[in-house]
């Protein structure tokens, strides 16, 4: 054989051993996908973490993200096809670990707007409540009655509010869904009394509180800002 059909033959056989070190272009285009997508569910993970109060899942994502950065960072001109077959795996693993944070967290998100909804609709309002009703109570209690909810009494136990005092630092826990709430007191004697409490602005209330004046049963009850009677 010639020299001239020698070195053809040379360039032909490193051709082909270059050729056969190189990715192909089926597992490079695998491979890329699969980075893209990894990428957008990484992403997807860190939008919604973004909008949790909660940081249980801060841990998780910071060793996710680390792994990320390992199997990623590759280069496609040096890569071949033992080395896809390697990453791929990886790759395709730590994509479904993000899918399932992610479905984890969104639940959670679900969670925290319900509970952030339901605390909007309660509300505290402080008061304090005179008693001109001419007895003595041992119990006074807030009743939803929309709601069929009401609080503890707000006199210590052995204690009382005579006619002529005032009991200060009461806090009305305030349901907004609800419209029919008494003020229920009971005097030494047993006999219960029911005053209907209707506040008209319940925000200003919240903001400025308010006065609570119990007259006779019959008149019911009288309701003012916090500073007018006080």
């Amino acid at each position: 054989m010639s020299k001239k059909h020698l070195y053809a033959l040379a360039i032909l056989i490193c051709c082909t051993m270059l050729s056969a070190c190189k990715v192909s272009e089926e597992n490079l285009s695998s491979i890329t996908k699969a980075r893209d997508e990894l990428t957008q569910q990484k992403g997807f993970a860190e939008e919604i973490y973004g909008k949790l109060t909660t940081d249980a899942y801060g841990e998780d994502l910071l060793a996710y993200e680390t792994q990320y950065n390992a199997i990623t960072d590759f280069d496609t001109e040096k890569l071949k096809d033992k080395d896809v077959q390697e990453l791929l795996p990886k790759i395709n693993n730590l994509t479904e670990s993000y899918k399932t944070l992610y479905s984890e967290m969104e639940k959670e998100l679900e969670v925290e707007g319900n509970a952030l909804a339901e605390s909007a609709k309660h509300t505290e309002i402080l008061c304090y409540i005179e008693n001109k009703s001419g007895s003595e109570f041992n119990s006074i209690i807030l009743k939803d009655t929309s709601l069929a909810t009401e609080t503890e009494n707000y006199l210590k136990e052995g204690t009382t509010l005579p006619s002529g005092r005032i009991l200060t630092g009461i806090i009305l826990p305030i349901n907004l869904d609800s419209n029919s709430r008494i003020l229920s007191v009971t005097d030494t004697l047993g006999n219960v009394y029911d005053y209907a409490l209707n506040i008209e602005n319940i925000s200003s209330a919240a903001e400025n509180g308010i006065s609570i004046i119990l007259g006779i049963p019959e008149n019911g009850a009288e309701i003012s800002s916090y500073s007018s009677n006080n």
